[in-house]
């Protein structure tokens, strides 16, 4: 489409070839790599322990710390959340839709708890791949 979505679902894999995600999912975690889902103007990041998609809601709206772009060019995301009281977490994701490559931070800010922030970086490639496959629970 003209604005840069997709005309269907685009799902891709990143992995990150220096530094690795933390705290995508809204929980303390680290991966070296993160699947993202586009479809129409809705992006989702893939949480693998619990094997669905966590919707990141595209407001424009910084202010809320969350905010999402798609264009043709770039795919951003923006995402911000409370870990514990007066703590908070935040992401940025941004994709180079021409090659591929990813840059992501994520800071830690901890008012009152020296060293106060913490931002850690990842950078590497992004490449469209397929959903992912749920593991069948038996019972």
């Amino acid at each position: 489409h003209a604005d840069g979505s997709p005309a269907r679902p685009l799902i891709l894999e990143c992995i990150a070839q220096s530094g690795e995600f933390l705290s995508t999912t809204g929980q303390y975690e680290r991966s070296s790599k993160l699947l993202v889902k586009i479809a129409g103007s809705e992006v989702s990041i893939w949480n693998a322990s619990a094997g669905t998609w966590i919707q990141h809601p595209c407001v424009y709206d910084s202010r809320a710390g969350q905010f999402c772009s798609i264009t043709p060019l770039r795919i951003r995301i923006k995402d911000s959340f409370q870990l514990d009281p007066g703590v908070s977490d935040i992401n940025e994701l941004d994709i180079n839709r021409q090659n591929g490559s990813f840059r992501f931070s994520n800071t830690l800010a901890t008012p009152g708890v020296a060293p106060y922030r913490q931002t850690l970086e990842a950078s590497g490639i992004c490449r469209p791949t397929a959903e992912p496959a749920v593991a069948k629970r038996a019972f």
